[in-house]
């Protein structure tokens, strides 16, 4: 082992580690006075969040995204096509590349490991240039929205404070007023009073709308952590879901580290985390339309004192005074520019904002060539198989019985599926057999080989079928297995021939109707059958099948597309209690139960059912699962069948050949 490990590191490719450190910070540094425009947790501002927001950037530190823009960067820059050959070159990259957080810090090192130390180095710093790039231009996003919108607004209440103002100069010209009086009457100043209210409420509005605008956005492009991070401050609930969200996707990405995707506890988890980002984003709406209501209250205040003020208008025009009006066109043109000059002032602190943006991400350390390779480690290695050889000896026996998931042997059966073992079933070694497997049509092995070790077994469970009916009735047995290919049609078949050849009517029906098989054993049409008597489309006389062995008939499975639509446990009830009549003995062969659930259909209707077990292709946990199954569905589970077991060269064997000697042994399948 030793040798092999050392001759196999030495010939290796040999990989070379370089190492960028970045510092991302909890916020940008403030160059200017104003608040800058933000995207929500663009610049960390998540005050209680820390922890969510920071394992968010690890995860965006080797995303497809800046791991993409890496790859475009050193083309660009460096004339490296770094894995252009690999179907996914992303995914290749993302395979040699490590980011791991220094503990305690604000610091993360991105670590890549290629056979080429200076572009391992250009592939980290390359790497940390993306990361900045993307937070930069994710931070100034919203400023350039919120520039959009500011610019719209300024040009409307631009062209208005032109109209005012004109209004306002060709009144004075009209009626030879340069200046007003100092003093206005009452009703004037009510006019007034009134029109200041409205300004507030409009300044309001315009301010809300501004909020609700950039919150829409985000909940149109459905960044619902974004959505609830800005609304957690003002909503517990919010807060509450998102707390819970943030443990959820932690305690995903833990098990990512330890599991695949498709593993059942990732599997769970990544359930759990759709659910809780599901109830986040409706708490986030909920606040949302609040917020809209809240909105719809100023509008409508604003519009009541819009009506008021028009009331205000008429009372004042009835005076007749042109002071008055004078006065109106003057608070009018004033209140148009006040919120223009604060449109135009907002925007500038946007643009400047947007010109002097700050990144709250820096690169600390850039990553250089490093000539040592990291792997493969050579006498490292060497001592861990020096290790893994001494302890490996001692422990493969341990390990091979620990991890050995099939069922092999009689105290399997009563250990893990807790049923009673009826019989063992030998695999196939004999010529003769093998030769009469292969025969098309052949029927049942015990009628044709009636002295083989297959016929033997089968005896011992027609015997303990025997047994159990002498407690209660067993007129109905269900044979059925785990999984396909375990054997059951095959034993259910020579099981039916059995108690036939012992004396009595028997009937043997095919009910695995996605994968019949029984006609083929006994060379007969499968045209008509079970499904047909389902349907109601046919009699019993019409589709039971003679077989060659006397006193067993066969009621073939039939065709049909939908086999799930047939199978009621009513129905089946029906279909046994009629053939119950004719019949001393009734023996079903259903599908896997561990696929479908027919087979615990047919289980809830039958008086007994017998277990299927193959000593190769079944594993404890699913034959556990089913056994359990099967006990739900009808208590009387009499027994557990092993089937293709080996005789001899295992180190697990049954001596069959002391039982039946010079005779051949007999395919199970």
């Amino acid at each position: 082992v030793v040798v092999v490990v050392v001759a196999g590191s030495a010939l290796s490719t040999r990989y070379y580690a370089a190492t960028a450190t970045v510092e991302i910070s909890p916020d940008a540094p403030h160059i200017l006075e104003f608040n800058e425009v933000r995207e929500v947790g663009a610049g960390a501002q998540w005050a209680r969040q820390f922890q969510a927001y920071y394992q968010t950037q690890y995860e965006i530190l080797s995303s497809r995204q800046v791991l993409g823009a890496a790859l475009i960067r050193l083309q660009d820059e460096h004339a490296i096509d770094l894995f252009a050959e690999a179907p996914d070159p992303i995914g290749a990259l993302r395979g040699h590349v490590e980011v791991q957080p220094s503990h305690e810090t604000h610091l993360v090192k991105i670590t890549v490991e290629l056979p080429d130390p200076d572009q391992a180095a250009l592939a980290a710093n390359a790497i940390a240039d993306s990361y900045m790039a993307h937070n930069l231009s994710k931070t100034l996003q919203a400023t350039r929205d919120a520039e959009t919108w500011l610019t719209t607004q300024q040009e409307q209440y631009r062209a208005a404070k032109h109209d005012r103002d004109a209004e306002l100069i060709t009144f004075r010209t009209e009626h030879e007023l340069l200046t007003g009086p100092n003093d206005a009457p009452q009703p004037v100043a009510h006019l007034q009073r009134l029109q200041d209210s409205w300004s507030s409420v409009r300044a309001n509005r315009v301010r809300l709308e501004g909020q609700l605008d950039a919150l829409d956005r985000l909940d149109r492009a459905g960044d619902v952590e974004a959505l609830a991070s800005h609304m957690a401050a003002n909503n517990e609930v919010i807060g509450e879901r998102m707390k819970v969200w943030q443990e959820l996707a932690q305690e995903q990405q833990q098990l990512l580290q330890r599991y695949t995707e498709a593993h059942p506890k990732v599997v769970e988890a990544t359930a759990a985390l759709a659910v809780a980002r599901t109830q986040l984003a409706e708490a986030a709406r909920v606040e949302l339309a609040g917020r809209h209501a809240s909105l719809r209250v100023v509008r409508d205040e604003e519009a009541r004192l819009h009506g008021a003020i028009d009331e205000a208008q008429d009372v004042v025009r009835d005076m007749g005074g042109t002071l008055a009006e004078l006065e109106l066109l003057e608070a009018e043109a004033e209140r148009t520019e006040a919120v223009f000059r604060s449109l135009d002032r907002r925007r500038t602190e946007v643009g400047l904002a947007q010109a002097a943006a700050s990144n709250n991400v820096s690169v600390l350390d850039r990553a250089v060539a490093r000539d040592n390779p990291v792997r493969p480690r050579i006498l490292l290695n060497a001592l861990a198989a020096l290790v893994a050889g001494l302890l490996g000896g001692g422990a493969l026996a341990f390990l091979v019985e620990t991890l050995d998931a099939s069922i092999r042997t009689g105290e399997d059966v009563e250990r893990w599926l807790d049923l009673p073992l009826l019989a063992f079933v030998p695999r196939v070694d004999g010529k003769p057999l093998q030769q009469w497997m292969s025969r098309p049509g052949r029927g049942a092995i015990v009628h044709a080989l009636p002295r083989s070790p297959v016929a033997e077994a089968v005896r011992s469970i027609r015997t303990s079928l025997q047994l159990a009916r002498r407690s209660e009735p067993v007129d109905t047995v269900l044979v059925t297995s785990t999984v396909p290919l375990e054997g059951k049609s095959f034993l259910s078949a020579n099981l039916a021939a059995m108690v036939a050849m012992a004396g009595g009517r028997v009937l043997l029906i095919d009910a695995d109707l996605r994968r019949p098989s029984s006609h083929k054993l006994f060379g007969v049409d499968n045209e008509r059958g079970l499904a047909d008597i389902l349907r109601d489309e046919a009699s019993l006389d019409d589709v039971v099948l003679k077989t060659e062995v006397e006193g067993l008939d066969l009621l073939p499975a039939g065709r049909t597309d939908d086999p799930a639509e047939l199978l009621d446990a009513r129905t089946l009830q029906e279909v046994l209690d009629g053939l119950s009549r004719r019949y001393a003995m009734i023996v079903v062969d259903s599908s896997p139960v561990g696929l479908v659930a027919d087979g615990l259909l047919w289980a809830s209707v039958v008086d007994a059912t017998i277990m299927v077990v193959d000593s190769d292709r079944a594993r404890r946990g699913h034959a556990a699962r089913t056994a359990q199954q099967l006990r739900a569905a009808n208590p009387r589970v009499l027994g557990a069948v092993l089937n293709k077991v080996t005789l001899n060269g295992s180190r697990r064997t049954y001596a069959y050949q002391a039982y039946v000697r010079g005779e051949p042994t007999a395919e199970s399948a």
